[in-house]
């Protein structure tokens, strides 16, 4: 199965969650991962990553396979929607 978090555009001008029929956003691909919190990691995220910092999950998730390997995934901390800020 593969799993999907839908985002979209509200009236005010903020991203939300959003269901199947209400995405006008974009949306998110399942890593197949969970970070420490057991939380599933979507594309999108923003997850610490030891040795890395905070960082951004994009499609092929290179970097957090990489994170796996060495263990060093931490908790997801947001999102590239909500919190790009966090990214900086």
């Amino acid at each position: 199965m593969i799993l999907f978090t839908f985002w979209g555009y509200m009236d005010d001008g903020f991203v939300a969650p959003m269901g199947k029929n209400e995405a006008v956003g974009g949306s998110d691909q399942y890593t197949g991962l969970t970070d420490c919190n057991g939380v599933k990691i979507f594309e999108g995220d923003i997850v610490y990553l030891a040795g890395v910092g905070a960082t951004g999950i994009e499609f092929p998730f290179i970097e957090l396979y990489e994170a796996l390997y060495e263990n060093d995934i931490g908790a997801v901390i947001g999102n590239v929607y909500e919190s790009p800020e966090l990214l900086k």
